[in-house]
C-alpha cells in the first residue's frame, strides 16, 4: 500500500498522527536492503525529500500474524523506539516491558515516546 501510494505516510501522520512534518517537495517508496546488519528490514520505507536531499525516513511495518500474548505489539513498539533513540535497555527491563500488562500504560508510553521524536 505504501509503495504505491507513499504519500499515504505523509497524511497519516500530518492527519490522525497530528506530527508536523518538515518541509518537503517529494516522497518516494523504498526498502532497507542495504542497511547493516541485513536482519534488519522493514516492509516498506518511504522518504521525504527536499531538493533532492531526504529530510525525512518513514519505516513501515505491518503486523501479519496475531500474538498469543496481548499487548505484545505495543510491547515491542516502545522497544523499537527506546532502540531507534539509541537507548540501551538492560535484558531484565527488556523482559519486563514485554511483559507489561497494562495495554493502557503501554499505548501511553508509545504515544509520549513518539510525542519525543525530533522531526
Amino acid at each position: 500500500m505504501f509503495r504505491d501510494r507513499p504519500t499515504l505516510a505523509s497524511e497519516l501522520l500530518r492527519g490522525p498522527l497530528h506530527v508536523a512534518l518538515p518541509d518537503f517537495d517529494g516522497l518516494s517508496a523504498g526498502e532497507l536492503t542495504g542497511v547493516v546488519p541485513t536482519e534488519y528490514r522493514a516492509d516498506a520505507v518511504v522518504t521525504l525529500t527536499e531538493h533532492a536531499s531526504t529530510v525525512l525516513a518513514v519505516v513501515i511495518e505491518v503486523q501479519l500474524r496475531v500474538s498469543d500474548s496481548p499487548g505484545a505489539g505495543e510491547a515491542e513498539a516502545v522497544l523499537a523506539i527506546l532502540d531507534a533513540r539509541g537507548i540501551e535497555v538492560p535484558d531484565h527491563i527488556r523482559d519486563e516491558i514485554t511483559n507489561y500488562q497494562d495495554y493502557d500504560r503501554l499505548d501511553a508510553w508509545i504515544m509520549t515516546l513518539v510525542g519525543r521524536l525530533t522531526l
